[in-house]
């Protein structure tokens, strides 16, 4: 990968015109560091940079998996490698990124608090950072929703947006973050057609498998993994079955189900924050969705609510108490 990702670094410095090239051997000490970080993280090695999805991870997460690396002497690095690979990830938005990079929101926060900190104390600095969230506009889930309905019954079912079969897949994207808090491992979905196909499957990847009564949602390399392990969602939306039936009606298992190749989660993200945008609804994020979907369930104060709690941890692969104390909307501070 360190070769890959020299050619990527010095076709995009040659696009801005610099041109002192950063040396063999700051590249390669780059690429070390996200080989490492990417094993420590997914627990998985690549081949390729664009693997590396967790580059678009939130930065407190990006930042607490950093902070936990393992260090020579110590539990964990200390603030002058956690610097160290911080810059390395900059570096990889950069190559992956290449035009737009510095829209990209975890290089803009984490390039400003490289810019805002002295060298000493940058380590230091990073090593307690953790975003202030609160004060985030997150809209009702009733503002957002007729719009989805809108547009997912709307006859413009082209194949405009990649999609395989005769479903616009941002419609797909757009009625599976409506209904469920995931977060964006269903990019890379693998579809299994039947149960047959699913009991020869190794499930070390994330699936969408249909069987006679229907679909269910199968999650095997996501964030929370080595907690929770499998996590199987039954489908149970009547909409979102519908749209399934078509995309998948001549799909064969183990094709990917958004592009020949997966879906990049950063792209995912984008497409669903240029609709709302589109739409005159700024800060429209998939975690902005989980929050409004677990306000929702949250607000009907409904008597079997541990039961409601525990449906939506598990479809987020979490704890109840990371769900009440990060994604629970305090409408009193918004």
């Amino acid at each position: 990968m360190n070769t890959e990702i020299n050619e990527m670094y010095q076709k995009r410095l040659n696009k801005m015109e610099i041109k002192k090239m950063p040396t063999e051997r700051t590249i390669d000490k780059h690429a070390t560091n996200l080989l490492k970080l990417n094993i420590h993280i997914t627990k998985k090695s690549i081949t390729s940079i664009h693997n590396l999805s967790w580059l678009y991870l939130d930065v407190d997460d990006l930042l607490k998996e950093i902070r936990s690396l393992p260090g020579r002497k110590t539990e964990f690095i200390g603030p002058s490698a956690i610097q160290a690979y911080v810059f390395s990830v900059l570096v990889g938005i950069r190559v992956v990124e290449f035009d737009h990079y510095e829209k990209n929101p975890t290089y803009t926060a984490l390039w400003k608090m490289l810019q805002s900190k002295s060298k000493d104390s940058l380590g230091t600095e990073i090593k307690e950072y953790k975003s202030d969230k609160s004060d985030v506009f997150v809209p009702d889930f009733e503002i957002v929703d007729p719009l989805i309905t809108e547009f997912v019954k709307s006859e413009d079912d082209t194949a405009s947006s990649g999609a395989k079969e005769g479903v616009d897949d941002l419609k797909l994207i757009l009625e599976i973050y409506r209904t469920y808090p995931f977060r964006l491992e269903t990019s890379e979905l693998k579809f299994i057609k039947n149960l047959h196909a699913w009991k020869t499957t190794l499930k070390t990847e994330n699936y969408l498998v249909k069987h006679t009564k229907g679909f269910f949602f199968s999650f095997n390399n996501y964030k929370t993994y080595d907690r929770y392990g499998e996590r199987k969602i039954d489908i149970n939306s009547k909409e979102l079955i519908k749209l399934l039936k078509i995309k998948t009606k001549n799909m064969e298992s183990n094709e990917f189900f958004f592009g020949n190749d997966g879906m990049l989660r950063n792209t995912m993200s984008k497409k669903i924050t240029t609709f709302f945008d589109q739409k005159g609804i700024k800060g429209v994020t998939p975690t902005n969705l989980t929050k409004m979907i677990i306000q929702r369930e949250y607000s009907k104060l409904d008597p079997a609510m541990r039961t409601i709690q525990d449906r939506l941890a598990k479809e987020r692969g979490h704890s109840v108490e990371t769900q009440m104390e990060v994604y629970l909307i305090d409408r009193k501070k918004v």
